[in-house]
């Protein structure tokens, strides 16, 4: 009895050897699969991965953006959701209002095509938050499987097809459980009656009918004779990357109802900056950190870390307010030992994105100021990989050899920054007006 006992223990000894690598090798093939890390630094990567990802579609396509316009990138896009909508796609777009360029009458002719529109936070008399809440976030998400964060809106500046452009920077993301936790959010915005409302409709005209269509066909005519864009590609663009497990999506958490919602997007990045030991790189397009922030600056900066920080500068700012308030405080993040550079053109830098320790890549739409830390809704992207973060440096330098450094002892620029005229008057006009009187809400 003693002998078949112990082959029966034996036998199952080896089952378990063998199940246990048989799911491991299971397992390990789902994370390649799935854990997906890319990220998109040229325009022309950016809006093909975005064709591509429409194009690829099976069942969902969701897309939550400040701004969609439908110039010669929008009118294309919208192109391709609409064939999509014809393979019965689902397909919602979440935009704010502010930042809202449909008109009623296309709104009208994309609801009629099977796309939903919805747009967050009309402003509303005397609800002052319906003015100052703003919708920030860019996602680009589809089949519940990959995404796009980052900070770039859909419109012609922001893909280098207007006559002054941005240069910004996306990621592709393709892991379960950061797509997951988008997509909920994205829900949680898309059904929160409280601050988002359906696109106003109204029936067309045949006359309103045949001037959009011949405006869309005109868009089209003109992106097609500008651009080399694929289309029905069967491109892969997990391939080839490697496999990051440890991805995050970090967002604000809102309720089901109601508009209060959480910090929670503020505190994670500020966690990594009180956590860094050694170096924090950022660029950030409209960097006038809050107490907080420079609170967290100067603790890390007592511990030997060295914090290194590219933004706009006066020629190159597309919000002067904005760069007013950060001339206002330039000498202060000086003093702090911050190292400053500004970049001298000619795009503009729109892009809000960090590395810290060499091993932590971070790319999103939030802007180092109050009004991302209190005002708007914000999301990010984080890999905990030092490969990604080595090549997030990488596509970082260039834009630092074409940036000025700021001298700390003199606070100003080591060499000269060339600017019109008008931007220098506009800047220091609101430097001491505007920017001064509203610092705490900038």
């Amino acid at each position: 009895m003693s002998n078949v006992l112990g082959k029966v223990e034996f036998m199952g000894f080896i089952r378990n050897i063998i199940l246990s690598v048989l799911f491991f090798f299971m397992g390990t093939c789902s994370i390649f699969a799935q854990n997906i890390y890319h990220i998109l630094n040229s325009e022309e990567d950016a809006l093909q991965c975005r064709i591509d990802l429409i194009q690829q579609a099976q069942n969902e396509i969701l897309l939550s953006y400040y701004i969609f316009e439908p110039d010669l990138v929008g009118t294309q896009l919208l192109t391709l959701l609409l064939e999509a909508a014809e393979r019965g796609i689902k397909i919602c777009i979440l935009v704010d209002d502010m930042g809202n360029t449909f008109s009623r009458q296309y709104a009208q002719y994309l609801y009629e095509k099977g796309i939903e529109i919805r747009v967050y936070n009309e402003p509303n008399f005397p609800k002052i938050n319906t003015f100052t809440h703003r919708l920030h976030d860019k996602i680009f998400l589809t089949d519940a499987q990959r995404m796009i964060i980052g900070g770039r809106n859909i419109k012609n500046a922001y893909y280098n097809l207007a006559e002054r452009n941005f240069m910004d920077r996306d990621v592709l993301v393709q892991q379960k459980a950061s797509v997951d936790s988008a997509r909920a959010h994205f829900y949680t915005l898309w059904n929160n009656s409280s601050i988002t409302t359906w696109k106003k409709r109204e029936l067309l005209t045949e006359e309103d009918r045949a001037t959009l269509l011949e405006n869309i066909e005109a868009n089209l005519a003109e992106f097609a004779r500008l651009n080399t864009y694929h289309f029905d590609t069967q491109n892969d663009w997990s391939e080839g990357q490697k496999n990051i497990p440890n991805i995050r999506f970090w967002h604000n958490q809102f309720k089901q109802e109601g508009r209060q919602k959480s910090n929670m997007i503020t505190d994670s990045l500020l966690y990594l900056v009180r956590n860094a030991q050694e170096n924090i790189t950022i660029q950030n397009p409209y960097f006038a950190p809050t107490h907080a922030w420079r609170k967290a600056f100067k603790e890390a900066l007592s511990r030997g870390v060295k914090v290194k920080v590219m933004t706009n500068s006066v020629a190159t700012n597309d919000v002067l307010l904005m760069q007013g308030a950060y001339r206002n405080m330039r000498k202060r993040l000086l003093k702090l030992g911050i190292r400053l550079w500004e970049f001298k053109g000619p795009k503009m830098v729109h892009m809000k994105t960090m590395v810290i320790d060499d091993s932590i890549s971070v790319i999103g739409s939030y802007n180092i100021h109050a009004v991302s830390q209190n005002w708007n809704t914000e999301v990010a992207a984080v890999a905990f990989d030092k490969d990604a973060a080595a090549q997030h440096l990488a596509f970082m330098q260039p834009q630092f050899d074409n940036a000025v450094y700021i001298l700390p002892e003199k606070n100003r620029p080591e060499t000269k920054i060339e600017a019109p005229l008008c931007y220098k008057f506009r800047m220091t006009f609101d430097r001491f007006t505007l920017s001064f009187l509203l610092k705490h809400f900038l």
